[in-house]
């Protein structure tokens, strides 16, 4: 893996397709609960009883966040460069998403008085979104009627996670303690929060730990694979392997678990693989976050025009609209954000090759 990975470096991987595969398959699981209000007809909910495809492309995006934000502290460091690279890529897009739906779609989109609107404190806490706390995902008579009712953005609450999971990740870089076997650690720990999280915390602290111990194994199992990477060996008969063992977790219990371990290898394996053109998906743009940001809302507003369409016109109409948004996003925040991110140096040296904009 670790020579997949530098080979990679000039010639490309699977990253970006992988991004953005797992984009569209969140507004492809989330079409059948804003449609009906439930996830009971949705496809891996209905094989598995334990999670949705929504989740599980969650699952992914932590797996692939894992493993480029752990070779983003390995290449530089320092625990300032890293927060300023992970704060500026993770933060502009949610803050305008927020804002815009917050303060120029609600307006629109609402059944109240717009001055109650305004007035209303929901209004304000839904702004908090942007900063990823996330205490009310409603906006005054917004979506009231709607089968998945006053649920604005609901993806949203995964993003403090992830800006967890990135401390956690400069934690144990300032500490010495990145490393396998600490990543490991982290692991086990967060796997025995689950069991526990609600019985012994309880409340919005109990909630808090057990959403981090279904999302924080996959990624801290990717960090793993990037510490450990020049003694992990990609092979094709090992992902038909682990792509078995998911089919028996999907069908007899312990999918969370079993992807964080198995969803992992074959998710990195398919990023290094040769999948020929798949390779250059992101040669126009990262389009995968914008598209993860502005799915949901998207979805609720073309449920609201055409109510009773039914999953399929919901996500074939939802989905190229919501894309073009994420163009726009990337176009103009995410990529001036990130420019940002390359800092020349005192004696005017270039940056250094590991400085990439999207890492």
């Amino acid at each position: 893996m670790a020579a997949a990975w530098e080979e990679s470096r000039a010639a490309g991987n699977n990253f970006d397709a992988i991004r953005l595969f797992a984009a569209g398959l969140v507004i492809f699981s989330h079409s059948f609960e804003i449609t009906t209000g439930t996830r009971d007809t949705e496809p891996l909910e209905v094989l598995s009883g334990q999670i949705s495809l929504g989740e599980l492309a969650v699952l992914i995006f932590f797996v692939v966040s894992g493993f480029l934000i752990t070779k983003s502290w390995q290449a530089a460091p320092h625990l300032g460069v890293f927060l300023r690279k992970r704060a500026l890529r993770i933060l502009p897009a949610p803050f305008v998403c927020v804002g815009l739906l917050a303060l120029v779609a609600g307006p629109i989109l609402t059944n109240a008085p717009l001055g109650e609107y305004f007035s209303s404190p929901l209004l304000w806490a839904f702004l908090l979104n942007g900063v990823f706390i996330h205490s009310v995902g409603s906006l005054p008579g917004v979506f009231a009627d709607a089968p998945f009712p006053a649920t604005v953005n609901a993806p949203l609450w995964t993003l403090a996670f992830e800006a967890v999971c990135y401390g956690l990740v400069a934690v144990l870089g300032i500490t010495r303690l990145l490393k396998p076997l600490g990543c490991a650690v982290v692991f086990l720990l967060l796997i025995l929060i689950a069991d526990g999280a609600w019985t012994f915390f309880g409340g919005s602290a109990g909630a808090f730990l057990f959403k981090l111990s279904l999302l924080g194994p996959s990624f801290f199992v990717g960090a793993m694979m990037a510490l450990a990477a020049d003694r992990i060996v990609l092979d094709a008969r090992l992902a038909a392997a682990a792509a078995g063992v998911l089919v028996i977790a999907t069908l007899m219990g312990g999918l969370v678990v079993a992807f964080a371990l198995a969803g992992a290898y074959l998710t990195l394996y398919l990023a290094f693989a040769s999948l020929g053109s798949v390779r250059h998906a992101g040669r126009f743009g990262d389009f995968s976050y914008g598209l993860y940001l502005w799915g949901w809302p998207v979805q609720q507003v073309v449920e609201q025009a055409l109510p009773g369409s039914g999953w399929a016109v919901n996500f074939a109409i939802a989905l190229p609209i919501a894309l073009c948004l994420a163009v726009l996003s990337w176009r103009l925040v995410e990529k001036p954000a990130l420019r940002l991110k390359v800092v020349k140096r005192q004696n005017n040296a270039a940056p250094s090759a590991a400085a990439s904009v999207r890492s």
